[in-house]
């Protein structure tokens, strides 16, 4: 079995309580819902089916046994082969027991099946909340992704559904950045359905929910007190501009990699990269190129989520610009 991945620091355990058995109308919307949740995610994030020899078949398909035409039990489960507890996850119209109807999920944050099991948490939520509970004990980190990925997978459609959880951004990280890495994160993920994530970096995705919505346990370091006043701008010529603070680091990096600004970066003066230096900006942020900066081995852990925000807006841009006609920059302001 893979060694376990907890990026909130300890297990993270969903809830589903069925209270009452659903009317067929409601049923019959709760099914279609789903349908379409399942193709607003990318292929690798989509769950199989544990009564099809655990294959793709389809989100049809998790509905019906191969010789009944009802459809009134949704039973899914994450790929097999990937080291992880083979969990079958079953929700059913029917409530068939007198006592507590109560399943437990502790999640192993499996790409194959995790963002799917909380948008049927959600669904069971907004639809069939008259019927079922659900719960995280992560509370807000585990709904604020699933439905920012379904308002922009369809032009802010589900914008009326509310979460189980108040959603509130965490405190350490400002609230416009953690706004921009929840759209980066989302654009990402949503724009193909052939993307294929790496495990690595569905892992990143799964942990910057821990940062964006709740506070972080233990206080930042101190800034060293001649940069603290640096503000570095990321921008492109059609998109929003990303503001962060205290990042030196990044403008040693282009020093580094940029042999025009070998010998430093002037103040207010965009420096435009090119598809190249992005490319080679997020897979250095991937590698661990800033992890231990200025000497100090806990600086790429301090400034994990601006970093990971650095490395979504540059796979952002790769992927959507037009490099020949649109622009991408960064300015530094002291």
């Amino acid at each position: 079995m893979t060694e376990r991945f907890l990026p909130a620091g300890h297990p993270v355990v969903y809830t589903i309580e069925q209270r009452s058995t659903v009317p067929v109308e409601t049923w019959n919307k709760f099914t279609s819902v789903i349908i379409d949740l399942y193709h607003c995610l990318p292929c690798c994030m989509r769950p199989v089916n544990p009564r099809r020899n655990n294959e793709r078949t389809g989100a049809f398909s998790l509905f019906h046994l191969d010789s009944s035409p009802k459809a009134d039990e949704l039973v899914f489960s994450g790929k097999t082969g990937e080291g992880y507890r083979h969990r079958i996850i079953t929700v059913s119209r029917e409530r068939t027991r007198d006592v507590l109807s109560l399943d437990e999920i502790e999640t192993e944050h499996q790409m194959s099946v995790d963002m799917f099991t909380r948008l049927v948490m959600l669904a069971l939520h907004n639809i069939c909340g008259a019927h079922f509970l659900v719960h995280s004990t992560a509370g807000a980190c585990s709904w604020a992704l699933p439905l920012t990925i379904l308002n922009r997978a369809r032009d802010d459609q589900f914008s009326g559904w509310k979460v189980p959880d108040a959603v509130q951004y965490a405190t350490s990280f400002s609230q416009e950045n953690a706004r921009l890495t929840e759209q980066a994160i989302a654009g990402n993920l949503t724009l193909s359905v052939e993307i294929n994530l790496s495990r690595e970096q569905w892992e990143d995705i799964a942990a910057l929910e821990f940062r964006l919505y709740e506070p972080q346990d233990q206080e930042r370091l101190s800034a060293d007190p001649e940069t603290s006043s640096l503000e570095l701008v990321l921008g492109s010529s059609t998109g929003e501009l990303v503001t962060l603070s205290g990042l030196d680091a990044l403008l040693h990096w282009v020093c580094v990699n940029m042999p025009e600004y070998e010998k430093g970066v002037p103040d207010q003066e965009p420096i435009f990269l090119s598809r190249n230096h992005l490319a080679l900006l997020r897979d250095d942020i991937r590698n661990g190129w800033f992890s231990s900066y200025n000497n100090e081995p806990t600086w790429g852990e301090t400034f994990c989520t601006e970093l990971q925000l650095i490395a979504l807006w540059a796979n952002y841009c790769i992927r959507t610009l037009d490099m020949e006609r649109e622009s991408v920059f960064l300015f530094a302001i002291w």
